[in-house]
């Protein structure tokens, strides 16, 4: 986060199309370059030179006006970013009372743009809005003054301490829900999983009010967890080559080292640190000729000790005990320590890892750091920057059908269809299984969907509401969130199962558990384990289940087509033999009102008056 000395609007841009360079920067104060410079004069910083096409999305000649949020990376500070929201607008060029020679094409797009160090999306796109507006309807793109003053007020208005009160501004959970319906509990669990995942969907403003929306369900994380997003540059290795173990240290400090261990980092499973290799020497040393008094054994554990620094002080006294009744030799109970010295330094370094600032609770957790990205929207021109080895997840948004080919770049697909539903296509298999939602999650989901579609049909009222609101979605998910870092921290297997074993097991391998598993939060306590929706299996949970499963398949929405569709037309045939048959009584009657009247109470009468108007009927035939 910036300080607050310095300001966190850096500039605010023009951008233009231009019928031979394409998007380009028009304007930009302050400047670039030097005082007084012109864009023409200043090239785009290297680290921003896909700004044009992020403010002026693909296909926006397709819509009159559209509004895009992107990250990009500090110019200054690497791996930190900057948060940019661009407003497009497009109108008639002879509309305009001053023409460029620029000006060769019927209409002019262009987008005002504000670069900042905070993540205040909604609140920028409100106050950029109206002033895109203001600027169009100069119809003189020359008269920037406009947005020069804008600048200055953004400078005045906008400091850190707004940052967690505006920051989930205008990004509606409560839509996604409707979007999504109960596979909005598998797209959260998807995240977590650090994969690679496309988000297509058009316009761009929905496109990155979806994936804003979805960030906003992990506590913390638009606030004060995407420093990391936008780019990734590889830190050098923290063990130097000077520790590299040799062959001698190698056999003498022969300690297992357990792969497992949440807090042990990938890359030291293959070397030793500067503890082992200090270690060593002191096992051949102390231990090489055990084999007759033992009584001084906790003296040379607590030697040992003392070597590491002080790591294990506090077990001396239970290693030693531990030792005596069990009857270890002296190089076992050396391992032992050496292990524990090991999994606290390498708890430690893990940690170091993670430049997130967080919670009593851990919140918010690394999922977009080290080399995973997040970008509400990309242009076509990132597409190489996918394949970089250093870049090992994302999530993203894009309109180009072009990203959606590259398959081999993608774990999973979301889409809205032509029904106005979220879609989710996992192309990985074993994503898709761990992926698999449990009864006690489409109970979460169809609990969700039933409050939020529970509305008043007044809008004002549905979005500010608490129960179904967009601030107690969140709360839900917060809960959903709490409880399974409960459970998974008290490893119950079965409570585990409620979550889905293979989904457990597949995010204790990422990185944003294992960052998250080598703290300390005291507030975690509160948490209740377990599943919030755990229970036995009833008939609904078998209704929830087809449904789950029609909808998430192909053939399933086909076959729900199909239905539906059949349906329409059994209704319509139905009006349409009802309209026949009123013609065919007024040609008799020469009444087409009593005729048609008969056909609704037909329509309405029940079997027993049906009976008892025929008998009135034969008793009148056969009266005298």
């Amino acid at each position: 986060m910036a300080s607050t000395d310095e300001s966190l609007i850096l500039h605010v841009l023009v951008v233009g199309f231009h019928h031979k360079k394409g998007c380009q920067i028009e304007y930009c104060y302050p400047p670039l370059g030097a005082e007084g410079a012109t864009v023409a004069d200043v090239d785009i910083p290297e680290e921003w030179h896909n700004l044009p096409s992020l403010a002026l999305p693909d296909g926006a000649h397709n819509v009159e006006k559209d509004t895009v949020f992107f990250l990009l990376p500090d110019r200054n500070e690497p791996n930190r970013s900057i948060y940019g929201v661009s407003c497009y607008r497009q109108m008639a060029a002879a509309e305009l009372l001053t023409k460029s020679a620029d000006v060769t094409r019927s209409t002019v797009q262009k987008s005002v743009c504000v670069l900042s160090r905070v993540p205040l999306f909604g609140l920028l796109k409100a106050k950029i809005e109206l002033i895109t507006q203001a600027y169009f309807n100069e119809r003189d793109f020359a008269k920037v003054e406009v947005l020069a003053d804008m600048y200055q007020n953004l400078r005045e208005t906008v400091h850190v301490d707004i940052v967690e009160s505006q920051a989930l501004l205008d990004l509606s959970p409560r839509s996604l829900v409707w979007l999504f319906k109960h596979r909005v509990v598998l797209l959260f669990k998807l995240l977590l999983l650090e994969r690679r995942v496309l988000f297509q969907i058009f316009p761009v403003h929905q496109l990155c009010h979806t994936i804003l929306a979805l960030l906003s369900l992990y506590p913390k994380m638009i606030e004060a967890g995407l420093p990391e997003a936008a780019a990734y540059t590889p830190k050098k290795s923290l063990v130097s080559e000077s520790d590299a173990p040799d062959e001698e240290t190698e056999q003498a400090g022969n300690v297992s080292f357990d792969a497992h261990h949440p807090c042990v980092p990938k890359d030291r499973l293959l070397t030793l640190s500067p503890v082992r290799k200090a270690v060593g020497p002191c096992l051949t040393s102390e231990f090489g000729s055990i084999g007759g008094d033992k009584s001084s054994l906790a003296d040379r554990v607590s030697q040992i000790g003392v070597k590491l620094g002080g790591w294990w002080t506090t077990g001396q006294t239970t290693a030693a005990a531990a030792a005596r009744e069990r009857q270890k030799t002296g190089i076992e109970v050396a391992n032992e320590a050496v292990d524990e010295a090991e999994h606290l330094k390498a708890a430690a370094e893990l940690k170091s890892y993670s430049t997130l600032s967080t919670d009593s609770y851990g919140f918010p957790l690394s999922i977009f750091t080290k080399g995973s990205l997040c970008h509400p929207y990309l242009s076509l021109s990132y597409l190489d920057m996918l394949k970089l080895d250093c870049v090992r997840a994302y999530a993203f948004g894009a309109t180009n059908a072009l990203f959606r080919q590259r398959k081999d770049l993608l774990d999973a697909i979301v889409t809205i269809d032509e029904a106005g539903e979220g879609q989710i296509e996992i192309l990985d298999a074993d994503l898709r299984r761990q992926l698999t939602l449990t009864t006690a999650d489409l109970r979460f989901g169809d609990y969700l969907v039933r409050h939020v579609a529970s509305d008043t049909g007044d809008v004002f009222v549905d979005a500010t509401s608490w129960e179904g609101g967009d601030e107690w979605v969140r709360l839900q998910f917060r809960s959903y969130l709490l409880s399974l870092m409960a459970t998974t921290k008290a490893n119950d297997r079965d409570a585990i199962g409620d979550f889905s074993e293979t989904f457990v097991d597949a995010w204790k391998a990422k990185h944003n558990y294992r960052i998250w598993a080598c703290g300390h939060y005291p507030d975690l306590q509160t948490a209740v384990a377990g599943h919030p929706f755990a229970g036995q299996l009833s008939v609904s949970d078998m209704k929830l289940r087809l449904e789950h499963s029609l909808g998430s398949s192909e053939q399933g929405r086909k076959v729900t087509a199909v239905v539906s569709q059949t349906g329409k037309y059994v209704s319509q045939t139905g009006r349409n033999v009802k309209s026949s048959l009123t013609a065919w009584f007024s040609d008799l009657t020469g009444q087409g009102g009593n005729a048609s009247a008969a056909l609704d109470v037909a329509d309405v009468a029940s079997p027993d008056q049906l009976t008892e108007e025929k008998n009135s009927d034969e008793l009148t035939k056969n009266a005298p």
